[in-house]
């Protein structure tokens, strides 16, 4: 509900004048919009009462071409400004900060900066800090050719060096672009906005980063990066005047003269369908031909700043797309096929025009057009006989639980909020409406009552829509191999020579060693002291409600009116076989039948309900022991986890009791396991370092060799060949039925998590009695642990970057040094390794964490153009926290991140869920406060014994995702890998 403008009001200090003031009750908030009558900046106010202080500013910022020119800008702007002239800014404000954001990101035609803390002194300075680098940044040429594309001689071991290009962007990208998702993405774009400049790769073609020019860069920022050109948006409990003022002094009063914005992205009508079939760049074999196509067909549909539209667009993607048993899902994935249908399926609202996509990867090249025939034939039928009873409620519901959820994955709430704001602020919409999307989509829904106008609905959007596009992404591996010639034999022209001392263009040579050996200007840099950290937030309460199987737990606090639940299986006492297949069986269940209903049907009780049942094995570090000790180190856990209204929850513990008890594995699975293994071999790349730390875990023990073999790359091999030779399916749904067997008779406890006074009526253990004695439950089997199997150091991936990791053994959290640990990983994270493979390096990320619940410390790169040299750069990093004790400055910045990362804003149910971890692990509840007054107190000398202590040379064990071609290079560091 919006309270409406109470007008225009008074004008505000700093220039600032208020258009409006709206009450919004939906975000329990009130939004003011404001405007710099000088310059024409904007600024919208989000007055909050929460804790959380909020910040994003954004310029509109059109790509000219796929050079990755205003990605590489989003870059540069942070490498040091005027006021402070430090080239790793934003690096080094990550330990002077209390923030729990900080970021930025390029879209199509935009470029967005933001933080959020809690801490007003620590707002301010961010704030100093972020205005400076935007609108008065250095360009230092140099940052620019290392951020941006450099060169370097690589020694190969067969005579001379050779040229090579490195940088940040550049190896971001390629690990973007290697995914034939993105490629797909990027073909849809091209053709569905021919003629603007939606039409370019915005991040950057890695193909085309190289030609960007410096000077172009220099005159893009001065007629972009202007105040008239910019919004700023805010949340929090603070007056807008406050803020206003500093935009004042900081950026506002340097620019007396107004400057126009450049014009809006122009998007020319299409007057018919368009089909378009593309071949594109990639790494490795016409046998990835298969694997690697993509079909998608996409819609323009109205407005992104128009919330009705919006509202549409949402309604006709989970109606017709995303929710179980969809119409378009279910055509994606007809019977007989293996197409996966795409991550990135649904409403695209990061243009002008809001884009509806629906498309597939892993298919058939000569299939395209059948299954872009599946998909229109879906929707004539819809659009013909309406969508069935109960869908537009389902539909309907499961928006209702994405809009109550007040954090999600990516930002806190004030944040996510500000980023609801951001089109209506970027493209001339009524931002009040656009916090308030739950009366939109409920008068949208009071238009579509029966079934008819549904069927009209559908017709008038989609099936009579000329603004369509289908597209064909097949790789070419001949392409790829074509443009590397070329661009060798360019670096050869250009660098004629071996050594970059005799090339004439040094400036885009990269200078060896020059992060490390500068620390240029970060004294200038605002800081916060350790003073600065508060105390420590309250656990959240877990409270036994009743004994026996399963056992029932409770929290209850600020959820939104959601009520989320979490199935804990104790594993640890089922076979060992079946130990080994509980992620198969994970990635096979949520597909499944459950109860009397096959998997459509249960896809569609999910849908109305609770959207799907999630499944996934955990495994968890007992006590403070370190896993050296793999035996009794470990504790295996199968999680099911759901979420629904809190009106739902009877029938949410009661689907979750069918998906526990009552699987069926019907003659699809064969199918659903194909699936899987496409799907988790697209999932790689996006999350490559987190495989590489599971690889290098592997080495540890038995129990985190099985971790790996749960959710690492060999999951992903063993998923693919899992119905080799079993051509019914049979061998592959006995072996299923077995773990679901040994599961159902496990101890178990259930996590019930409500808003604060709910209450259900319901005994939860109701949908457990009846049927958890039954004799075909019986745990089959011998008990034991995992069994012992030499996994392998390395993977090749394919593609043009590397993901590398070297794990230690360490120890849980209730070890005395665990405090000290989680310091040692922020220093690792925070200075040494991001300055050796980051700045020096060009990889695109780097870092360390200490991982409490696998009792292990991981250092970690992401698309990473190098692979011998990074695995020496975490050799020398450890080595030099053995040696001497660092400097307290950092230790400080260190303790700082560290306990910014115990203390980070969770949403509750978050919090409520690592507190049932806590208890499944047998944890203290007061051992979190402890360690986090113990890492208060650390000392530059306890960082350096705790360093000598675990980082010990030989202790640590490596593991990769290798780009192709790399197998040489493994040979000679004596990693063993294997291909997926």
């Amino acid at each position: 509900m919006i309270n409406r403008p109470e007008g225009m009001g008074r004008a505000a200090g700093s220039g600032f004048e208020c258009g409006s003031r709206t009450r919004i009750c939906a975000a329990g908030a009130s939004l003011e919009c404001h405007v710099h009558r000088p310059t024409g900046a904007r600024h919208l106010h989000l007055a909050t009462s929460g804790e959380d202080c909020a910040f994003l500013m954004a310029f509109r910022t059109p790509a000219p071409d796929s050079s990755g020119l205003t990605h590489v800008l989003e870059h540069l702007v942070m490498c040091g400004s005027e006021r402070y002239p430090c080239r790793r800014a934003f690096f080094a404000m990550l330990g002077r900060t209390l923030g729990s954001a900080m970021n930025a990101l390029t879209r199509e035609d935009c470029t967005a900066f933001h933080f959020v803390t809690r801490n007003r002194t620590d707002y301010a300075n961010l704030l100093s800090v972020y205005l400076d680098a935007t609108f008065f940044p250095r360009l230092d040429r140099t940052d620019f050719h290392r951020e941006g594309s450099h060169v370097e001689f690589e020694e190969t071991g067969e005579g001379d060096p050779v040229p090579v290009r490195r940088g940040v962007v550049l190896s971001e990208m390629r690990g973007a672009m290697g995914a034939p998702e993105a490629q797909l993405q990027q073909a849809m774009s091209r053709a569905l906005f021919p003629k603007s400049a939606y039409r370019f790769n915005a991040g950057g073609d890695p193909w085309q980063i190289p030609s960007l020019e410096y000077e172009a860069l220099l005159r893009y920022h001065r007629r972009h990066y202007h105040p008239g050109n910019a919004v700023f948006l805010s949340a929090g409990p603070f007056e807008a005047h406050w803020l206003q003022e500093r935009l004042q002094d900081h950026v506002l009063a340097r620019f007396p003269v107004p400057l126009a914005p450049p014009p809006p992205v122009e998007v020319s009508p299409l007057t018919r369908p368009v089909r378009s079939v593309v071949r594109y760049p990639a790494q490795g074999s016409g046998a990835d031909a298969r694997s690697g196509t993509g079909v998608a067909l996409a819609w323009r549909l109205g407005e992104s700043a128009d919330p009705l539209a919006l509202a549409r667009a949402r309604l006709l993607s989970r109606c017709l797309l995303e929710r179980g048993g969809a119409p378009l899902h279910l055509a994606l994935e007809a019977p007989g096929t293996t197409a996966v249908a795409l991550s990135s399926n649904g409403v695209q609202e990061t243009r002008s025009r809001l884009v509806l996509q629906c498309g597939a990867i892993g298919c058939d090249p000569r299939d395209a057009k059948g299954l872009e025939a599946r998909v229109l034939a879906a929707l004539e039928h819809a659009s013909r006989e309406g969508l069935a009873d109960g869908d537009m409620d389902a539909a309907c519901a499961a928006l209702e639980r994405e809009l109550c959820e007040q954090h999600d994955r990516r930002y806190p709430f004030p944040l996510k909020q500000l980023v609801r704001l951001l089109p209506a602020a970027l493209y001339g919409g009524e931002p009040a409406a656009a916090l308030d999307p739950a009366a939109m989509l409920a008068n949208l829904r009071d238009q579509l009552r029966s079934r008819r106008d549904t069927a009209e609905f559908v017709r008038r959007e989609l099936v009579e829509n000329p603004e369509r596009v289908s597209v064909t992404a097949i790789p070419d591996p001949a392409a790829a191999r074509r443009l590397e010639d070329e661009d060798r034999a360019r670096l050869q022209c250009t660098f004629p020579s071996s050594h970059p001392a005799a090339s004439s263009d040094a400036g885009r040579v990269a200078a060896p060693g020059a992060a490390r050996r500068s620390r240029a200007g970060e004294s200038s840099l605002p800081r916060l002291g350790l003073d600065a950290i508060g105390s420590a937030r309250p656990r959240v309460p877990l409270t036994a409600h009743s004994r026996g199987s399963p056992e029932i737990w409770i929290s209850s606090g600020a959820t939104g009116g959601l009520v989320y639940v979490r199935l804990a299986v104790d594993a640890n006492g089922i076979a060992s076989h079946c130990l080994d297949d509980l992620g198969l069986f994970a990635e096979i269940l949520p597909e499944s039948g459950h109860g009397d209903r096959d998997a459509t049907r249960t896809r569609a009780r999910l849908a109305r309900v609770c959207d799907r049942v999630s499944a996934e094995p955990w495994l968890l570090a007992r006590g403070g022991r370190c896993p050296e000790a793999p035996d009794s180190a470990s504790r295996a856990v199968f999680m099911l986890s759901a979420r629904a209204r809190a009106a739902d929850e009877a029938e949410l513990i009661d689907a979750l009791a069918d998906a526990h008890l009552e699987v069926r594995f019907d003659p699809g699975t064969r199918d659903i396991a194909a699936r899987g293994a496409l799907r988790s071999k697209a999932a790689l790349s996006r999350d490559g370092h987190l495989h590489a730390e599971r690889v290098a875990a592997a080495q540890l023990g038995p129990w985190n060799a099985l971790a790996e073999r749960w959710r690492g790359p060999s999951a992903v091999k063993a998923l693919a060949r899992v119905s080799e030779g079993d051509a019914n399916g049979d061998a592959l749904r006995e072996r299923l039925r077995r773990v679901h067997r040994a599961l159902a008779a496990a101890p178990s406890r259930l996590q019930i998590v409500r808003d604060a006074g709910g209450r259900s009526a319901a005994d939860p253990r109701r949908a457990w009695r009846d049927r958890s004695a039954s004799e075909s439950l019986a745990s089959p089997g011998r008990k034991c642990g995992p069994r012992r199997a030499p996994p392998a150091a390395a993977w090749i991936l394919g593609g043009t970057v590397n993901y590398c990791a070297k794990v230690y053994p360490a120890v849980g959290a209730g070890h005395s040094d665990a405090a000290s640990l989680g310091v040692l990983a922020a220093l690792l994270g925070g200075d040494l390794l991001v300055r050796a493979i980051r700045e020096d390096g060009g990889a695109y990320g780097a870092g360390a964490r200490y991982c409490e619940r696998s009792a292990t410390l991981r250092l970690f790169s992401y698309r990473d153009p190098r692979l011998a040299e990074t695995l020496d750069d975490f050799d020398r990093a450890s080595a030099s926290l053995c040696r001497r004790p660092p400097a307290r400055g950092r230790v400080e910045e260190a303790i700082l991140r560290a306990v910014r990362e115990l203390d980070r804003p969770r949403a509750f149910q978050v919090a409520a869920f690592e507190r049932y971890l806590d208890e499944l692990q047998g944890r203290d509840p007061e051992g979190a406060r402890r360690r986090r007054d113990a890492m208060l107190r650390t000392s530059p000398e306890a960082v350096r014994e705790t360093a000598r202590r675990y980082l010990r040379p030989g202790r640590g064990r490596c593991g990769v995702l290798a780009a192709a071609g790399r197998e040489d290079e493994l040979d000679r560091l004596g990693l063993p890998w294997c291909r997926l």
